[in-house]
C-alpha cells in the first residue's frame, strides 16, 4: 500500500473516528435522558397507586383507619361498634379509670426459743447459766414484703346520636384507648364532608394519571431515540471499523510519519533502556550483591509496566 494512500484512508480513519466518539455521546446521553424518565415514570406510579388507595378509602365512605381496638374501630368519617356502623360526625368518648394501685406489706416473724443455749448452759453453770442461755440464744427474725395489688381498670364509653356502648378493659390498654378517644373526639366534633374529599381525591387522582400518560408518551420517545442513536452509532462504528489501517499498519505509518529525534528517543526510552535493565540483571545475578539484582528487576519491571500502560493507552486513545 502506498504512501499516498495510507495517509488519504487514515484521514479517513480520523474523520470517522471523531463521529464515532460523537455518536457515542449523543447515544450515552440519551440513555440516561431515558433512564431517568423512566425512574419518574416508576415514581409517579407509585404515587398514582397511594392516592388510588385513599380514593378507595373515601369512595367506602369511611376514610382512612384511623385507630382500632377490640370491636371497635375509627375510620375519617366512620365509626363501627358493636350495634351500630355510621358516620362518626357528633361522636364522644370518655374513658375513666377505675380502682387503684396500692402496696401492701406482709410481715411474718420466726422466733428461735433458745432452749439448746439454756441446756448447754445448765449444764455448765447451774440454774443462772441455763437462764443466760436461753436469753442469749433466743431469737426473732421479722421479715417484710411489699407488694402491689392493683385493681385499675378502664371503661371507655361512646356516645351519639341514637347509639351508645362502652366496655371495661385493662390499665395495659391505657395508651391506645386514650388515642382512640382522642380521634372520635376531634373527628367527631368537625363538619367536614366525604363528598368534598371525594371531588378533590378524584382530580388529584385525575392530575397524577395525565402526568404519569404524558411521561409514558415521553418514555416511548427516548426509547425511540435510544434505538435510533444505537443504530447511527453502529453504523458509524462499522464505517470506521472498515477505514482504519490494521493495527501494525497504523503503527508503521506513524512511525514513518514521526521526526528523527523522536525516533531516537522513542528507541533509547523503550528496548534499548529495557534491554539495559536486564543485562542488568543477569550480571548482578553473578555478583554476591542482591541489591544490585533487585534494583535492576525493579526497575525492569516498572519500565515494562510503563512499555504496556502506554500501548494500551494508544489502543483506547486512538483505536477504540
Amino acid at each position: 500500500m502506498e504512501t499516498q494512500e495510507l495517509e488519504l484512508r487514515q484521514d479517513s480513519a480520523m474523520v470517522l473516528r471523531a463521529q464515532v466518539l460523537h455518536q457515542r455521546k449523543l447515544l450515552k446521553a440519551s440513555q440516561i435522558e431515558y433512564k431517568e424518565t423512566k425512574e419518574l415514570l416508576s415514581s409517579l406510579q407509585q404515587t398514582l397507586d397511594f392516592e388510588l388507595a385513599r380514593l378507595k378509602d373515601l369512595e367506602s365512605g369511611r376514610g382512612a383507619l384511623l385507630g382500632s381496638e377490640g370491636a371497635i374501630k375509627i375510620y375519617e368519617f366512620w365509626i363501627d361498634l358493636p350495634g351500630y356502623s355510621g358516620p362518626i360526625k357528633d361522636a364522644k368518648a370518655k374513658l375513666t379509670q377505675h380502682g387503684s394501685l396500692q402496696q401492701v406489706s406482709d410481715v411474718s416473724s420466726k422466733q428461735k426459743s433458745g432452749l439448746g443455749g439454756g441446756i448447754v448452759g445448765g449444764v455448765l453453770l447451774g440454774p443462772v447459766g441455763a437462764a443466760a442461755g436461753v436469753l442469749a440464744t433466743r431469737k426473732n427474725e421479722v421479715k417484710t414484703q411489699i407488694r402491689e395489688i392493683d385493681t385499675r381498670q378502664l371503661e371507655f364509653e361512646v356516645a351519639g346520636p341514637g347509639y351508645a356502648w362502652s366496655f371495661v378493659a385493662e390499665i395495659k390498654l391505657e395508651e391506645n384507648l386514650r388515642k382512640l378517644r382522642d380521634a372520635i373526639n376531634a373527628r367527631g366534633s368537625r363538619n367536614e364532608s366525604v363528598t368534598e374529599f371525594l371531588r378533590q381525591q378524584g382530580e388529584i387522582v385525575k392530575k397524577i394519571r395525565n402526568q404519569a400518560a404524558n411521561v409514558n408518551s415521553a418514555l416511548k420517545e427516548k426509547e425511540s431515540m435510544v434505538s435510533q442513536k444505537t443504530l447511527a452509532y453502529e453504523e458509524v462504528w462499522l464505517e470506521y471499523s472498515s477505514a482504519r489501517l490494521p493495527l501494525l499498519a497504523e503503527l508503521k505509518f506513524k512511525w514513518q510519519c514521526t521526526s528523527t529525534p523522536l525516533r531516537v528517543f522513542a528507541i533509547l526510552l523503550g528496548p534499548i533502556l529495557l534491554a539495559i535493565w536486564a543485562g542488568l540483571a543477569i550480571y548482578s545475578s553473578t555478583l554476591t550483591d542482591p541489591a544490585l539484582l533487585t534494583y535492576s528487576l525493579l526497575f525492569g519491571a516498572v519500565h515494562s509496566v510503563a512499555l504496556a500502560g502506554g500501548f494500551i493507552y494508544y489502543l483506547f486513545r486512538c483505536r477504540l
